[in-house]
């Protein structure tokens, strides 16, 4: 029969009240399993590349560069995020990603309660993640800004932390609501569903807007030194030039990964990608250029 789909077939499944039924599809099966496959992957590949990044800048950075605030902060930025991407790995074999529970809406039992602490506890650990990359590029702007004038510096770093405080900020706001909403599965109204997709827009907004702001400051007095060593006959490719290019693409990668947010799939996840780039290339610039 050319008219049958075998792909889009329904089937009937019992209420958790053990009367009542309902309807789905095979459709629905696939697109559950596509969501599983694809987030496992994008976890996978961020835990194992924070992982591979923590490693190296220990091997690699002297001890006396250990001590410093800077390094302090990328390290853990990295830490968090594997923390966070195992987290968000397990969660895939939790009762959220359970088809039953995904079609009859039901969210009650022991292995429900333990998914949501686990997704507390990954939404946590981004936010930890978010704090260290924007207290770390707070830091390091004013440390690139030491030749300016004092009133520059000062005015450099105080919008700095206006920037960091709102990317933080808003991070602060969707990891609260995302809790409501996981210790409240399945009572959200359309209004709150609006509003938790508004502050998550805005979160990732603020964040991209914050990375953007710190790769132009710091680009931008790169290549004005740059340009410096130039007119003094200096042309040779060295650290300056390298950190250059790893700042670029600091600013321009994660802006890429943030944009294809809005047009992707939905529930992929490509979004997670941003936090864990700038994580990996604030200490690889660094290493690069030593």
């Amino acid at each position: 029969n050319t008219s049958f789909n075998p792909y889009k077939q329904t089937f009937t499944l019992v209420a958790p009240d053990g009367a009542t039924t309902f309807n789905s599809s095979l459709a629905q099966v696939q697109l559950l399993m596509n969501n599983v496959a694809t987030q496992g992957i994008i976890y996978g590949t961020q835990c194992g590349a924070s992982i591979l990044m923590a490693a190296l800048l220990l091997l690699m950075t002297r001890r006396d560069k250990r001590r410093s605030w800077v390094f302090t902060f990328n390290t853990s930025a990295l830490v968090f995020d594997a923390i966070r991407s195992i987290l968000q790995c397990a969660q895939l074999n939790g009762a959220f990603y359970n088809f039953y529970n995904f079609e009859a809406v039901f969210y009650t039992g022991p292995q429900v309660k333990a998914a949501q602490q686990v997704s507390v506890c990954a939404a946590l650990f981004t936010f930890f993640t978010i704090i260290c990359i924007e207290i770390s590029l707070v830091l390091q702007v004013h440390i690139i800004c030491v030749t300016m004038t004092r009133a520059r510096r000062t005015l450099v770093t105080v919008c700095g932390i206006v920037v960091a405080a709102m990317a933080i900020g808003f991070r602060f706001a969707l990891v609260v609501i995302n809790a409501d909403q996981t210790i409240n599965i399945g009572q959200s109204s359309v209004q709150k569903l609006k509003y938790l997709n508004w502050i998550a827009s805005s979160a990732n907004i603020t964040l991209v807007t914050s990375i953007a702001f710190f790769s132009l400051i710091f680009c931008t007095k790169l290549a004005y030194a740059i340009m410096s060593r130039h007119k003094l006959g200096m042309k040779q490719f060295g650290p300056m030039q390298i950190i250059f290019v790893m700042g670029c693409q600091t600013l321009i990668i994660p802006l890429i990964f943030a944009v294809i947010t809005y047009y992707c799939v939905p529930n992929t996840q490509i979004n997670s990608f941003v936090s864990t780039i700038v994580a990996i290339f604030l200490p690889l610039s660094g290493m690069w250029a030593s």
